[in-house]
């Protein structure tokens, strides 16, 4: 017989059956509540003293603790109970680079072609002081041996041949291979002192007959860790291939890392948030072997508070969000994804500016407190994300929380480290089964217990989702899931996923009494239609990194999403394409400034979450947040019933054009694509969803091959390029118009003089990366541009990016939402995009005018913004004739915002 589990003096108590027996009357003295009064939607806190012979805390199973909580009008509800350590903290008693082991320079391969021959040389590595002054760290003249040493690269060898000041560099001859790997040098220090320091400068110069890739340097601290990762992307004069390079660092000190020490026993703890006021009735429970046992009921007492509750979908307008109280929510901000270092530093910064909203991730290398073992959880990352909701909670900040992120179930990531991973003794031979295997899932659904019980209580915890990019975290035939809903066997893993989210949200909604707002997420650009139409997801989201101009991307996924479902939808990560600005490029931060108004004003939830947080702090962009913030600040937005607004401009000629180029990437892997037409606008966008294939495969291959046809009518001559990349076996790339063969490219793959060629030893074939464009003249009018791989053998061409380039009159855009009475508009140059930021700012248009239709009868004031300071530029009040208003534009240099008020 399992021993009897009783409630002895309101202690929780595991005794033998005699001793059970004779137990006395519990008392309810073991159960404290440590917020006996709190204020409606703020949290209560009990702990509770539970002792048994259970073998794991975290395991329901074994022990079950909760509270059945009795409202003031008589409603209840049960809360579950969590395993506890509290931990105070420690101050560092060191200064930020005081103890600096290692400084590293290093490249990574997937930002870098495969096969690419380069060698690098370093020389003349210095520190700089607050002048600027430098003072000689190495000028590799000193030592018979190098100091660096290399990781993933060659041996670091001297080179008397490439010399940038005395007799010798350090050379470090790298092989850039399919391998997820960062070829590094590496100079150790021990434990040095650089606090007199202000930066770094080092000379190097990459030797390379192709196009090169990105560098990168950080340095380590034995108490802080690693620095920020900077960057310098090649070209606009910042790295160039075959030259010496000054590369120069500034540091910016990072926030202190916090220190955590135990501090007590474990115990029993379980938070509740009261949304009604008045008297609580609380018993809390244990259950173990069968057995189960309550404590004496306790009381608390709730009282009023100007707290909004939880964030829900509006009924007035299902495309926006409430509170409970009924104020709009309307987020904008930027991710802070992770460290909780961060989050303190940050949050407040956000606050200030007018940023209410987040994302953050429980990562492996981070908060992800299942990692180690499965089904024991780490109670310091624990501690830390307690922290990070009360940070939230302090600064106003709401928060969407990934319970995984894809690294984790990547092969070329972490997935060898997975505790799931059957390789580590998990139920999951691979990825796919973690959504998918009942064992896997018994385990995923206590550690969501354990979220919903430990973090569930907080209304600023806004919504939750199982992972950062869904399709990243799973397998699509013999490759990662990227964009699986348009590949071949995409409907398969739709459809497990599909099954797997319909399971989670209704967890979740046994776990979570307050009906948190639940969504999920894909990689870029990319959108499964299967999942939004479930009802457990609740909210759509994409992530774009649109590499030339995101207000294009994040208005056209606002317009069809907003378009098609009713529900919120927001744009949860965007930003300077997929690996960030470099050093010095875009510093005014066109590409945020440009997202968040374009979003916010294309009926976007919210706006656009730039992921570069940390781009954000060093460059002290929060500046483009109050403006907007200010423009939007009277919206009641669920109840304006917003529709795109019915704007036509007019732009007299100015004289000058410019060069547009717009590029549309390709999706998928080998026969994944379905349809081949492909209609383009004016504008160089593309008139459909779908996406052109990314490979291009010959007459000879088994799979479904598809031909892209673009449909285009520029008014102007243009050109039409196919951005090709890898190339396998020889291929045959021919491009045609209207019909007629406009060019043929032979792409050999061995032997090609400039081109690095690689054998495949697994599928016995030579690879060529040709990285180059061909391009063809495109007469003004309407014509029919198809591509084709058309080499009769079953080779594939790797189609980076279908490049449409024309000279334009320079003109504006307008993006806008009309309401029942308010107006909001964004007119933007074209010409201001974050790709051009080192060129001389755009010439102000002059004398355009809009007019603007779809309006009910009634006077209304016309307010003009700077949207880069918040100002007012002028007012006026018009009255609508017919529905309709024609505007007098202020000059136009960047961008104007317009809000029209009735």
């Amino acid at each position: 017989m399992s021993p009897a589990l009783v409630c002895a003096l309101g202690a929780f108590v595991v005794l033998p059956p005699a001793a059970a027996e004779a137990a006395a009357a519990p008392t309810g003295r073991g159960v404290k509540i440590l917020t006996p009064q709190v204020q409606r939607y703020a949290c209560c806190e009990l702990s509770a003293e539970v002792a048994g012979d259970w073998q794991n805390p975290f395991d329901p199973d074994q022990i079950d603790v909760s509270a059945a909580f009795t409202a003031p009008s008589g409603g209840r509800l049960t809360v579950p109970g969590f395993w506890y350590q509290s931990y105070a903290e420690t101050a560092l008693d060191t200064k930020p680079r005081e103890r600096i082991e290692f400084l590293k320079f290093f490249l990574t391969e997937k930002e870098w072609p495969e096969g690419t021959p380069v060698e690098f040389f370093l020389d003349d590595v210095a520190f700089l002081d607050e002048q600027g002054r430098e003072a000689p760290l190495d000028d590799m003249e000193q030592d018979a041996a190098p100091k660096w040493g290399g990781a993933a690269a060659a041996p670091l060898t001297w080179s008397e041949e490439v010399v940038h000041g005395g007799k010798r560099s350090l050379r470090c001859a790298p092989t850039i291979d399919a391998e997820e790997s960062w070829p590094s040098a590496i100079r150790q220090f021990g434990e040095a002192d650089w606090t007199r320091y202000r930066g770094v400068a080092l000379w190097v110069y990459p030797r390379c007959r192709t196009p090169i890739g990105p560098v990168h340097l950080y340095s380590h601290d034995a108490a802080y860790g690693n620095s920020e990762i900077i960057g310098w992307q090649p070209g606009a004069g910042v790295l160039e291939a075959n030259r010496w390079n000054r590369l120069e660092w500034r540091w910016r000190d990072p926030p202190p890392p916090i220190k955590l020490e135990p501090k007590g026993k474990p115990k029993w703890r379980v938070r509740f948030t009261p949304v009604e006021t008045g008297r609580y009735r609380v018993v809390v429970s244990a259950r173990q072997a069968g057995q189960s046992v309550a404590a004496e009921p306790q009381e608390f007492e709730v009282t009023p508070s100007d707290l909004p509750g939880f964030i829900r979908v509006s009924k007035d307008d299902p495309h926006y969000f409430v509170f409970d109280n009924g104020t709009p929510f309307f987020p904008l901000g930027h991710d802070v994804p992770w460290g909780l270092a961060d989050v303190r530093a940050y949050f407040p910064k956000m606050k200030a500016h007018g940023e209410n909203a987040t994302y953050f991730i429980l990562c492996p290398w981070d908060l992800s407190f299942e990692w180690k073992e499965l089904g024991v959880y780490d109670l310091e990352r624990a501690a830390r994300l307690d922290r990070v909701f009360e940070a939230a909670r302090q600064n106003g900040i709401y928060v969407k929380l990934s319970f995984d992120i894809h690294d984790a179930l990547r092969p070329s990531r972490l997935w060898n480290e997975n505790p799931y991973n059957a390789a580590r003794g998990g139920p999951c031979a691979g990825p796919n089964d973690y959504w998918t295997d009942p064992a896997a899932w018994e385990h995923y659904r206590k550690r969501v217990r354990y979220i919903a019980a430990r973090w569930g209580y907080s209304p600023n915890l806004m919504g939750w989702e199982p992972v950062a990019e869904l399709d990243g975290a799973t397998q699509c035939g013999e490759g990662e899931g990227w964009g699986y809903p348009k590949r071949a066997g995409g409907e398969a893993v739709s459809a497990l996923l599909a099954q797997f989210l319909r399971k989670l949200g209704q967890e979740l909604k046994t776990l979570d009494p307050y009906g948190r707002l639940f969504t999920t997420s894909y990689g870029g650009d990319t959108s499964d239609d299967n999942h939004w139409k479930l009802p457990e997801v609740q909210y759509l989201q994409i992530h774009c990194y649109d590499p030339a101009d995101p207000a294009e991307t994040l208005s056209r996924w606002a317009k069809d999403l907003t378009s098609r479902y009713q529900k919120p939808m927001m744009i949860t990560e965007f930003g300077w394409g997929v690996h960030g600005p470099g050093v010095g490029v875009d510093p005014e931060g066109i590409a945020l400034h440009n997202g968040i108004w374009a979003s916010v004003t294309s009926g976007s939830a919210g706006g656009a979450l730039n992921w570069w947080w940390q781009v954000i702090d060093a460059r002290n962009l929060y500046r483009h947040f109050p403006p907007l913030r200010a423009f939007i600040a009277a919206i009641d937005w669920p109840h304006e019933g917003f529709q795109p607004a019915q704007v036509e401009l007019r732009v007299p000629d100015q004289g000058r054009t410019t060069e547009v180029a717009t590029v549309i990437t390709g999706l998928g892997g080998f026969g994944d694509v379905d349809g081949n037409t492909y209609p383009v606008h004016a504008d160089g966008t593309l008139g459909v969803v779908a996406k052109p294939p990314a490979f291009l495969l010959a007459k000879g291959r088994t799979e479904k091959r598809t031909a892209p046809k673009f449909l285009v009518e520029f008014p102007r001559p243009s050109t039409f390029a196919v951005d090709v990349g890898k190339v396998c076996p020889d291929a045959r790339l021919e491009i045609r118009l209207d019909g007629k063969v406009a060019r043929t490219v032979e792409l050999p793959v061995e032997n090609v003089r400039g081109k690095p060629s690689t054998y495949d030893d697994k599928h016995k074939l030579w690879v060529c990366q040709y990285d180059e464009p061909f391009d063809i003249d495109v007469p003004a009018g309407r014509h029919v541009i198809e591509v084709e791989n058309a080499h009769p053998n079953f080779s594939w061409i790797n189609a980076r990016g279908y490049n449409f380039a024309r000279q334009e009159p320079v003109t504006l855009r307008a993006l806008g939402l009309t309401g029942r009475r308010t107006t909001i508009l964004w007119i933007q140059n074209r010409d201001s995009l974050w790709t051009n930021w080192n060129k001389p700012t755009p010439t102000a248009i002059t004398g355009a005018q809009l007019t603007l239709r779809g309006l009910t009868a009634g006077p209304r004031r016309v307010e003009w913004w700077d949207t880069w300071t918040g100002k007012l530029l002028r007012t006026a009040e018009v009255e609508p004739r017919d529905g309709a208003v024609t505007l007098d534009l202020p000059p136009v240099v960047r961008d104007v915002a317009c809000r029209i008020l009735q």
